[in-house]
């Protein structure tokens, strides 16, 4: 018996690119992934800090692409998000994927 659930689950743009890159040069490759873009407020230690650094914060989160489905077998292409990371990025830009109604503190 497998039961099909699904999750919200948050991360990165950088490692949506990084897990789906790859994939996406296979012709073989199925799945899909429906996902929102956003562009998230910080939750600042130091406001004072980037101020001082002359950055601004938002002021709430703002949306870039809404409800976006991409299919890796139905030929869909979004080349922001098929463009490969550079060896050094795909190296070190690694997060881990966490679930939106529940994230526990890790440190």
């Amino acid at each position: 018996y497998t039961r099909l659930v699904w999750r919200e689950y948050s991360m990165p743009f950088m490692e949506l690119r990084r897990r789906i890159a790859p994939l996406a040069q296979n012709p073989n490759s199925t799945g899909f992934v429906r996902y929102t873009r956003t562009l998230a407020k910080a939750n600042l230690k130091f406001p004072a800090l980037w101020s001082w650094l002359g950055k601004k914060n938002l002021e709430n989160d703002v949306v870039i692409r809404d409800n976006v489905i991409y299919a890796l077998n139905k030929g869909d292409h979004d080349e922001e998000l098929e463009e490969v990371l550079p060896w050094w990025q795909a190296r070190l830009g690694r997060w881990r994927t966490f679930d939106v109604g529940y994230s526990p503190c890790r440190h």
